[in-house]
């Protein structure tokens, strides 16, 4: 299956008339600071992670269900982009991660930036690229964030769905530089460019993160 050109992507905004794409950059001087939220993240492994391709890229379809600030979400799949999508001031991180959630209402995206750590064991991703189906923790691709930022948009790819929740945790996830280069290699330049943010509200929540293989009270 053929991918998307990210070399085309100047033609992307034809597809939508949304005014409020992703991905932005996140202005820490600009954000509003909220009250202590929690991210609660149930991991569901019995089936494994099963591997598709699609346009927009390979994508690993995993099961599970993620609890942001009280409102519940089911996992559907996840993806990588070689270079971050979002930028943090400015800073474009080595990598970020995309968990692709859904309720009967919405879809979002909880996404983690990726930077390189020598000092890391290798997760192995090069396995998980050319693998259909793989017991895979999820776990070991989420950071213990202390918080997270938040707002609305669009999905990255065409068609740029919109009305997108957008969460980007604060810390990064630190990778060895083996699995980076995987990611480099599966999905090279696989990020859009950044988007005008015109105006959009960005909050920040500090947080009580938990991932296990049941909610806690």
């Amino acid at each position: 299956m053929a991918r998307i050109d990210y070399r085309d992507q100047d033609q992307w905004s034809q597809t939508t008339r949304s005014t409020n794409q992703s991905p932005i950059n996140i202005q820490t001087n600009q954000v509003q600071v909220r009250p202590l939220s929690q991210i609660q993240i149930i991991l569901n492994n019995l089936r494994g992670i099963t591997a598709k391709e699609i346009p927009s890229g390979q994508q690993f379809f995993c099961e599970g269900q993620v609890n942001i600030n009280g409102q519940s979400w089911q996992m559907e799949r996840f993806h990588f982009h070689d270079g971050a999508e979002h930028l943090l001031d400015g800073q474009r991180y080595d990598g970020e991660l995309h968990l692709v959630l859904k309720n009967d209402q919405q879809t979002a995206v909880l996404g983690a930036w990726l930077v390189a750590d020598e000092n890391k064991t290798s997760l192995a991703l090069k396995q998980l690229f050319h693998a259909n189906q793989l017991a895979f923790s999820l776990r070991s691709l989420l950071p213990q964030a202390q918080g997270y930022y938040h707002y609305q948009g669009t999905l990255t790819t065409p068609p740029l769905l919109e009305n997108i929740e957008w969460f980007i945790l604060d810390q990064p996830l630190a990778l060895n530089p083996n699995d980076l280069a995987a990611i480099r290699a599966n999905f090279p330049d696989n990020h859009r460019q950044i988007q005008a943010d015109n105006g959009r509200l960005v909050e920040y929540f500090p947080v009580q993160f938990h991932i296990g293989n049941q909610f806690s009270d």
